[in-house]
Parts: C-alpha cells; sequence; structure tokens
C-alpha cells in the first residue's frame, strides 16, 4: 500500500450514545465528558481561552461574543492551536488533551 494512512483515535473515555428516531429518521447522539484545565503551555494566551471555551462544548459563535472579537478570529486562534498540538478537529482536540 503506497501513501500515507491517518491514524484514527481512540474513542474518549465515558462515550455514549443514544438513538432517536423521529419519522423516517434515525439519529445517534453522542456525548463525552466534558475536558477542562488540561491546556498545554504552548499555547498563547488567546489560544487556550478559545481551546478551554471549546472543550467545555461551545461554539465558534459564541465564542467571539463571549470574548468580543470576530468569529474569524476564533477560527484562526482555535486553527493556530490545532497546528501545535498535532490535531485537525475539535474531536482530536478533546481526546488529545483528556
Amino acid at each position: 500500500m503506497t501513501g500515507t494512512s491517518k491514524r484514527t483515535p481512540p474513542p474518549p473515555e465515558g462515550l455514549e450514545g443514544v438513538t432517536i428516531s423521529s419519522g423516517d429518521a434515525t439519529f445517534v447522539v453522542l456525548s463525552f465528558p466534558i475536558v477542562t484545565g488540561q491546556v498545554p503551555a504552548e499555547l498563547t494566551a488567546s489560544e487556550a481561552a478559545v481551546v478551554e471555551r471549546v472543550l467545555s462544548g461551545m461554539r465558534t459563535k459564541a465564542i467571539a461574543v463571549a470574548r468580543g472579537v470576530s468569529e474569524r478570529t476564533v477560527a484562526n486562534q482555535l486553527q493556530s492551536a490545532y497546528r501545535k498540538l498535532g490535531v485537525t478537529s475539535r474531536a482530536e482536540l478533546a481526546v488529545r488533551l483528556r
């Protein structure tokens, strides 16, 4: 096999799923414990503030409002944190910092 394969991180401890049916649709809702207090020192204060809010479950728009900055600023700070931590998504971030 040629090329690189991407390693999928293990699911977080405490992962739970619930199946919900509505009409013809079926949904699976996953939840896991919120990770707090484990933000690495290599992040700037702004990146750490964004990461802490992401880990508490806040969306980009809510973080922007709470911090008094634009959504684009929050997205940029989050992407910078992803690069420093070697992750590509909120889910990977939670697993990495658990």
